[in-house]
Formats: structure tokens, sequence, C-alpha cells
């Protein structure tokens, strides 16, 4: 018996290999013909799997686009590591607010009287 040792790059051909493609190709197309009789047999659970299949891929994609929408927010600006907003906790009444507004003048009063002088912007 003649026995030709190759290298594995150059390992010649032999019947093995093909079939196992022609198998891999045959399991794959069996696989679909076997999830189109069960989606046909079964339609209503089948309707109500692929219907929450959907709406939980559009749900997952709509949380994404806004979570990313509200990382990016004021990154476009090249100082974006430079700005700030301030807050306002305010108790009313026994109520507490909390807003993302300040009166007018804490504008001119941070302006005076920080030892960051900036820009402040008032809006």
């Amino acid at each position: 018996m003649n026995r030709d040792i190759y290298p594995l790059h150059q390992f010649p051909p032999s019947p093995y290999w093909i079939s196992f493609t022609f198998k891999i190709d045959a399991i794959i197309k069996n696989y679909f013909k076997i999830a189109w009789r069960n989606l046909s047999k079964n339609k209503t659970f089948s309707l109500i799997n692929i219907i929450g299949l959907a709406s939980g891929l559009a749900c997952f994609i709509l949380i994404a686009l806004y979570v990313a929408d509200e990382l990016n927010y004021d990154r476009y600006n090249k100082k974006a590591a430079n700005m700030y907003r301030i807050n306002s906790d305010i108790v009313f009444g026994g109520n507490n607010l909390h807003m993302a507004v300040t009166a007018d003048p804490m504008g001119a009063a941070l302006k005076n009287e920080s030892a960051l002088q900036s820009r402040i912007t008032v809006f």
C-alpha cells in the first residue's frame, strides 16, 4: 500500500472532502424544508412567534438609536469636554423641582465670580 504524506495546505482532494461539502448543502436544504413544513403546519403559533420576534427587534433598534443619540448630545462641538449645564433644585411648598434651567442673572454672576473666565451662554 502506497501512502503519500502531504502537508495540510497541499492535501489532495479526495471523495470524502467533496462529498462532505455536498452533505453540508443537503443538510442546510433539509433544515429549510423542515422549517417551512413546521411554519405551514402551525400557522397561528408561527405567526405569533414571528410577530414577537419582529416587534422585539424593532424595539431594540429604536432603543439603541435613542441611546446613541442621547450619548452623542453636544459631541459635535470641538470643546464638548468643557461644556457644562447648570441645573436647579428648588424646594417650593413641599415639592421638589429638578429643572435644567436657572434664573437669568445666574450667567452674569458666574462670569463675575468664577475663576474660569470662559464664555458663558444664557438661553
